[in-house]
């Protein structure tokens, strides 16, 4: 039997062309028909020409609520009923799935992710030989597409992924990773076990019933979540890097990164502007990378060390009618959270949605042409006086 190699993106302009909301959503279908034709023809995963690979790697789900709506047609008072293109496509059940993924957009700019393994390579990760690597949040799996080669060669990869199309699309694309269909919270995995989790987490504040988290206060958003449930399956003194919402480093409680303080290091935060991924995903809302390191056992969380990046302070911050307000906005101690944008930036915010203030990046040219550069040296300029001090006491568990 022939074993087929994972995908790999060839270059950042793969996915140049997902246009906006109508564009992605034919996207989308086109990437659903593909899956049922392979899976109608019994072809073997990975078993793809060129051409099919971007057809699948192209499906970019359903959080953006435009790509939704060419999708669903919503009457007052009734549920959302399918659009005709997925009456006679989809299985009740896969329509289900579908509507309970909207908190997922799995669309990532690819020079983002480039970047954040650019200074992961820097940490040294790659000469420990073979990996153990996992992707709890996958979506359609950008993050492994991207990984260099250094990264990825004998990897052990897995990736988990909640609903009913996209795992099987990972499984036609990935076929040498393993894809697990389920939830991050109701799957097993063993502790101290992987070298590199690194994940694109929903922005979502709805809370995971998850009851082996047992501080509910751990698990009362996603984002929050997915930090807290990733560390205990990474080894120490190796490397979480995670693309996710402010709210992490930026939320007035501070019970979380209390938590994440005591069990790992900051190594980098980057913020992205408010405009990062609209054109392509549809969605807006600052955007931060943050990468940490799991310390070799847990430190009081009142030490200076853990201290360093916990607390937060006000903002005073103007929108643009000139009204003045205050926000939480994080300012890590021996850190800095770069902020990417052309200009000198400007933190502003834009009144209310959906009753609450809305912090946001602005910048007048939206983001550098050259975001790729601009990520990884944001993250390198922090963690590179740390690499050369941590190189000779990195500490490796066999297995």
């Amino acid at each position: 039997m022939t074993a087929y190699d994972d995908f790999r993106f060839t270059s950042a302009g793969d996915l140049a062309d997902l246009g906006g909301p109508a564009s992605r959503f034919k996207h989308n279908i086109t990437a659903i028909k593909l899956l049922k034709r392979l899976e109608a023809e019994c072809r073997p995963p990975g078993n793809l020409t060129p051409d099919e690979q971007l057809t699948l790697a192209r499906y970019s789900g359903w959080g953006d609520t435009k790509v939704f709506s060419h999708a669903f047609t919503q009457i007052s008072g009734c549920a959302a009923e399918p659009c005709g293109k997925l009456k006679g496509l989809l299985t009740e059940e896969e329509i289900g799935s579908l509507h309970a993924s909207t908190l997922s957009v799995h669309y990532i700019m690819l020079d983002v992710i480039r970047a954040i393994y650019e200074a992961i390579e820097r940490l040294g990760l790659a000469a420990w030989g073979r990996l153990r690597i996992l992707e709890p949040v996958a979506g359609i799996c950008h993050f492994l597409g991207v990984m260099p080669a250094t990264l990825a060669a004998g990897a052990e990869r897995v990736a988990i992924e909640l609903n009913s199309i996209t795992p099987r699309i990972l499984a036609r694309l990935y076929p040498a990773t393993r894809v697990i269909a389920s939830g991050f919270e109701n799957v097993r995995l063993p502790r101290d076990y992987f070298d590199l989790i690194v994940s694109n987490v929903s922005f979502a504040n709805v809370p995971v019933p998850d009851p082996e988290t047992k501080d509910r206060r751990l698990r009362e958003c996603v984002h929050n979540y997915f930090f807290v449930k990733s560390l205990p399956l990474l080894k120490p003194g190796e490397i979480l890097a995670s693309i996710t919402s402010r709210y992490p480093l930026d939320k007035r409680k501070n019970v979380v990164r209390r938590h994440l303080a005591m069990h790992t290091e900051l190594l980098a935060a980057v913020r992205l502007p408010s405009s990062a991924f609209k054109q392509n995903a549809g969605t807006e809302g600052i955007t931060d990378v943050i990468i940490l390191r799991k310390r070799p056992s847990p430190i009081d969380p009142d030490h200076a060390k853990a201290q360093e990046w916990v607390e937060v302070g006000a903002r005073r911050l103007f929108d643009e009618h000139g009204g003045e307000t205050e926000l939480p906005v994080n300012k890590p101690r021996g850190h800095s959270i770069s902020v990417i944008t052309p200009r000198p930036r400007s933190l502003n915010w834009r009144g209310y949605v959906a009753g609450k203030r809305q912090l946001e990046v602005v910048s007048a040219d939206e983001i550098p042409p050259d975001v790729m550069a601009a990520v990884a040296l944001a993250c390198l300029a922090q963690i590179e006086a740390d690499a050369a001090t941590h190189q000779d006491r990195r500490l490796r568990t066999e297995f």
